[in-house]
């Protein structure tokens, strides 16, 4: 994932929350993952009930997955990750 994104994300999760910055260095490593993939890591056992995942923050492994799918350069799908962020910035 391209570094200038991750750090405007990271910037603009912590403008919107306020929470105390994270160098950019110690946030958790991006992984792709197939939809299929990402629902299996994330929810292994709820069928169906994962299905519309896009993104999550695995605090347990610290790491963002994400859907492989997402249009990187598109600001719709920078949401998701930004939503993640925000998770790492409340778990730091």
């Amino acid at each position: 994932m391209d570094s200038a994104l991750i750090a405007y994300l990271l910037a603009a999760a912590i403008r919107i929350t306020g929470l105390p910055p994270v160098p950019v260095e110690e946030l958790p490593p991006f992984v792709p993952l197939s939809s299929r993939e990402l629902e299996r890591q994330v929810c292994p056992d709820a069928g169906q009930g994962c299905r519309g995942i896009v993104a999550y923050f695995d605090a347990l492994h610290y790491r963002i997955l994400y859907r492989d799918s997402l249009n990187l350069d598109e600001p719709f799908d920078h949401s998701f990750l930004l939503h993640e962020m925000v998770h790492v910035l409340q778990h730091r």
